[in-house]
């Protein structure tokens, strides 16, 4: 190697020393340097977030509160108070059933206050009921719902049939 690649060399690994580190390999007798890639990973610090949920009524328990993209989450207890390990550039996701999902940019804040609204849009849905119609939020017990498109394309001889296995807890007999 002559000088002109060896000063080169010496100057691009001064250049890129926080990305690169040296490797020193043995081939054939002879040791060679390499530069090897070093990942670096950044990780955003984790902080303790606490605060309340509550709706128009007062405390909410059992809303779930989860960081976005990851498996960490938590549930409020009966006076509507979480605590939650969460990065302190995250997002944090409220929801419950009725309710609207609520997201919330973490920003480094240690205390995060939720109101939730009703989701105004699921109690207005028509039900259809054995014995005629009802609005969704209305109707005590549970609802399955079966496409008209389902029906039509299954290869049945009638509409029980049809039925019979699509919604749980349903049974159709003769």
């Amino acid at each position: 190697m002559d000088a002109f690649t060896r000063n080169k060399t010496a100057t691009m690994r001064r250049k890129l020393s926080h990305l690169y580190f040296p490797v020193m390999v043995f081939m054939a007798g002879i040791i060679m340097p390499i530069v090897a890639p070093v990942q670096v990973i950044a990780q955003a610090a984790t902080i303790t977030v606490r605060g309340f949920v509550t709706n128009k009524q007062g405390p909410m328990q059992g809303v779930s509160v989860n960081e976005e993209g990851a498996g960490n989450g938590v549930a409020t207890d009966e006076k509507g108070s979480f605590t939650i390990q969460a990065p302190a550039n995250g997002v944090l996701i409220f929801t419950s059933v009725g309710y609207a999902t609520h997201r919330v940019n973490v920003d480094n804040k240690t205390s995060i206050n939720v109101v939730l609204a009703i989701a105004n849009k699921a109690l207005d849905e028509v039900v259809v009921v054995g014995y005629g119609t009802q609005r969704r939020g209305n109707v005590t017990g549970s609802v399955g719902i079966v496409s008209g498109n389902d029906i039509t394309t299954a290869a049945t001889t009638g509409v029980g049939q049809a039925l019979q296995g699509r919604v749980s807890g349903v049974q159709i007999t003769r």
